[in-house]
């Protein structure tokens, strides 16, 4: 519905049209997409607290956990997570040749360290 501005309402110019919002009209909050994200330490207790915790943030979503630098690659490339939360102590110690060859293996997905 347009109206027609006059003295009465300060704010607007002689006579501009203005929109006007119906008090019916209710605006629908649109979900937000969740944050997909992988897990990657040696420790199988370790995953599935951390899964665990993540998991029930209505922001987050897992879509996969890894043990080894072969399985995170292939979680990488199968499921195109957003983040990365990476044990940097894990895979064998091997923290920064792995970073190297993800980043290679899947550039999209920001890689997090925990480190102890």
């Amino acid at each position: 519905m347009i109206g027609r501005a006059d003295e009465r309402d300060p704010g607007l110019r002689d006579g501009a049209a203005v929109p006007r919002t119906s008090h019916k009209e209710a605006v629908v909050p649109q979900p937000r997409p969740r944050l997909e994200v992988a897990i990657a330490t040696e420790s199988p207790l370790f995953r599935d607290v951390l899964s665990r915790l993540l998991d029930a943030d209505p922001d987050l979503k897992i879509v996969g956990q890894a043990q080894s630098e072969t399985e995170l690659t292939r979680v990488l490339r199968q499921e195109r997570p957003r983040a990365l939360l990476f044990d940097y102590e894990a895979l064998g110690g091997k923290g920064a040749s792995i970073i190297s060859r993800l980043r290679r293996a899947a550039p999209a997905t920001r890689i997090l360290v925990m480190a102890a």
